[in-house]
């Protein structure tokens, strides 16, 4: 089966809202990019917000017509093409200066969310790998942290995207405790493409699963989760 189609059947068995970690190989970053803005968007019917923090949007834009996603109802946030010297000027997108500005990112998503018309909405997040350039190790784990359970209280399908060779072991552990569901997809020479699920902590996958307090996390994570759990409650509001 393609790797595409594999996805797709995945995707397919999560529930109508759910907070999800795309964890890929960086061969099958872009493929698996595309299949599940196209999942969300055309099969679904979804309208929703793209964080771009891998390069402008304007590539990105390109890359999803060439694959017939529509965008008319996709609003974009591109924290790249300032940091490289382009010009923000692209039809709805905003613009952050940095992948740094956590708090920035946040604010001009909320507004981005507002411009949305389908009824039921999603964020996907492309690179939390590209984050962890740019931000200290436990100010992005508070982050995330504080991100999937504003996005979980609002009932907005989220997707965290990394590149798991690139993603810091830490960052790693607290994106499968957060989130309600994780997809792993991996290239193996001798067998092609391999694709796992699972439901929050590497079991047999479980659709819909709360997500738990994984076992053998680190003390210093867990005490990065408590200190942004205070956060939570006030985050509705969009701030960071």
């Amino acid at each position: 089966m393609a790797i595409e189609e594999d996805i797709k059947q995945q995707l397919s068995r999560l529930p109508e809202t759910t907070v999800l970690y795309l964890n890929t190989d960086t061969p099958n970053y872009y493929r698996a990019m595309l299949v599940t803005v196209d999942h969300l968007v055309n099969t679904l019917h979804y309208g929703g917000v793209y964080i771009s923090s891998t390069r402008p949007v304007n590539d990105i834009k390109i890359q999803m017509e060439a694959s017939g996603i529509s965008t008319s109802d996709l609003y974009f946030v591109d924290s790249v093409v300032y940091l490289v010297g382009g010009k923000g000027v692209e039809e709805r997108t905003v613009f952050v200066e940095s992948p740094a500005m956590l708090e920035s990112i946040m604010l001009k998503l909320d507004w981005q969310l507002k411009q949305v018309r389908a009824p039921v909405k999603f964020v996907f997040f492309d690179s939390i790998n590209g984050l962890a350039v740019y931000n200290e190790e436990k100010l992005l784990m508070e982050f995330i942290h504080v991100f999937t359970n504003n996005m979980r209280l609002r009932d907005i399908y989220t997707v965290l995207m990394s590149v798991r060779e690139q993603t810091p072991e830490k960052v790693d552990s607290i994106l499968k405790l957060t989130c309600d569901d994780v997809l792993e997809v991996e290239r193996k020479p001798e067998k092609g493409v391999d694709f796992k699920s699972s439901s929050n902590s590497q079991a047999q996958h479980k659709v819909g699963g709360k997500p738990e307090r994984e076992e053998g996390i680190s003390e210093e994570e867990r005490e990065a989760v408590d200190a942004a759990e205070a956060g939570v409650k006030d985050s509705e509001g969009g701030g960071y």
